[in-house]
């Protein structure tokens, strides 16, 4: 994570997570958080199909960087993620992560639960 990336008056962070470390023959989602930004110019406040719904008057969203990660090593890369998620976390601040194979699931899951406790995962696929 960006250490000049600001947690103080969010909601909710995105967190860039460019690995593909654990899926060494799909390599490619590294790219993902770059790709899900770039293409997000495209979005619009407003979602006209679900009653004008603006998510932006509700919650404080910070985009705040990707956090580091070391390609080809797992172990590393976990301690990574892990660190960054539990910041965000430890703030009071809702983790939302882009990209990444699906093995950076369990580190985030490690910060989220030393946290929480026991909890349930949603985990969305293309």
């Amino acid at each position: 994570m960006e250490q000049s990336a600001s947690l103080d008056d969010i909601d909710a962070a995105i967190l860039g997570i460019p690995s593909d470390s654990g899926g060494p023959y799909r390599t490619g989602s590294r790219f993902a958080p770059n790709a899900i930004r770039a293409m997000s110019v495209m979005l619009r406040p407003i979602n006209p199909y679900r009653g004008g719904v603006n998510v932006f008057e509700t919650l404080r969203v910070r985009d705040v960087g990707d956090c580091g990660v070391v390609p080809g090593y797992l172990e590393e890369s976990y301690r990574q993620i892990e660190e960054a998620v539990a910041a965000i976390v430890s703030a009071g601040v809702i983790p939302m992560s882009l990209g990444g194979d699906h093995s950076i699931t369990l580190p985030q899951l490690r910060a989220v639960a030393r946290k929480h406790g026991p909890l349930a995962l949603v985990h969305f696929d293309s």
